[in-house]
Formats: structure tokens, sequence, C-alpha cells
């Protein structure tokens, strides 16, 4: 592909969402890793200046910025199912500090690091008698009010994902990429998740889930 073809690529076309999946999911897979514009480019097949300012037009935020809105994303997950230390985890997600982490996280969350993990905890789920999950709070089995709700019904506009649910994330990020580049991000209404599988029953890497958007009866699906 010539320099020239490159510059043509606007959000516009059509082609252009396969370019945000494979950045997004290149991103997930090295999240580890401080990211590096040119080599983003290159997965994208444009320039590197081209590139960034066609991320940041659609995102709304540089392509760090998305990396570092990931990894806290992370942080929360391992904040909530492991039993890392709050300094692994805030050195995983790329702060040299404790405290630096503790205000991003409170910044993005609400709460602390630490209000966080004790409220995840509290409602975790542990296997009961007869394998039957419950939640544990303070190494007691903690049984919620379940509440059966009629609600009304709603067209959804969605891509699937299959895997951990904690990634769905990297279906969000594609479909918000998809429906700047189609002009319709302005036509959709609240992104809402459906989660099909029992995590309990399913192994994580077969779960199925779909990230979507209310859509209106003209939306173009």
């Amino acid at each position: 592909m010539s320099h020239h073809e490159k510059q043509s690529v606007s959000p516009k076309d059509n082609g252009y969402v396969r370019r945000f999946t494979r950045v997004i999911e290149y991103i997930y897979a090295h999240l580890d890793e401080d990211p590096d514009l040119t080599t983003l480019a290159e997965v994208a097949a444009l320039s590197p200046w081209h590139w960034h300012r066609v991320w940041q037009s659609t995102y709304g935020e540089s392509v760090v910025a998305t990396v570092k809105r990931l990894r806290l994303h992370r942080a929360a997950a391992d904040l909530a199912y492991t039993d890392m230390t709050l300094a692994a985890i805030a050195r995983r997600a790329g702060y040299g500090s404790q405290e630096a982490f503790s205000r991003s996280f409170k910044t993005s969350y609400g709460q602390t690091p630490s209000s966080y993990r004790a409220a995840s905890l509290k409602n975790r789920l542990q296997p009961a008698h007869g394998g039957a999950p419950v939640p544990l709070s303070q190494g007691k089995l903690l049984m919620h009010d379940v509440e059966i709700k009629s609600l009304p019904s709603e067209k959804l506009a969605v891509l699937r994902h299959k895997g951990p649910y904690m990634e769905i994330g990297k279906a969000f990020e594609t479909l918000l990429g998809l429906l700047v580049s189609r002009q319709l991000i302005g036509r959709a209404g609240p992104a809402k998740a459906l989660y099909f599988s029992d995590p309990t029953q399913v192994p994580e890497d077969e779960l199925q889930s779909v990230a979507g958007v209310v859509a209106g009866e003209d939306f173009p699906v």
C-alpha cells in the first residue's frame, strides 16, 4: 500500500472498522507493553500521523489514554477476582506508585482500590454444598433478595463476544468504531451487554455474550 493510499483512508470507509478491530485486538494482547504508535499504525496499515489523528477523532482520546483506561479496567478485575497485592496490581497497570494508581482508580471508579476490592469480595460467588454458587460475605453464606421482572422488549444492534466476560470491552471498543465509521453514533441508544452463559458451568473461553446499543425502528442493522 502506497503512502498516498494510506492517507486516503477515513473513518467513513466501510472497511475501516477492520482496522480498528485489528488494533484493539493487538492492544488487548499487548496490554503490558507501552503503546508504540508506529507499531499500532502498522497494524492498522496507516501512517502513524494519520492513524493517531483518526483514532483520537473517533474515540475522543489518544491511544495512550485508551491503553491507560483498559489497564484500569483490567486492574478492577484483578481487584475483584484475584489475591494480587495492591502494589502488584498498580505495577501491572503501569503506575510507578500505589498512590498514583489509587488516585487514578478513584477518579475512574468513584472509590479507592481497597474499597472496590472489599465490595467485590462481599459479593463474590463461591461454591456451596451441592455445587450451587452463592455469594460469600465475611466467611458466611449470603443470599441476596431476588426479584423477577418483566421488562419492555428492546431492539439491540450487537456484536458478539466469545471468551471472558471481563474482556467484552473489546467488542464495545469495536462497536464504537463501527458506529462512528458509519455515522450512526448519534442514532444509537444506551449501551447494553447481554450475558448468555453460566460462568460456573461453562469454560471461560467458551462464554457467550454480546455488546450492543439500543436501536430504534429506523436504525440500520
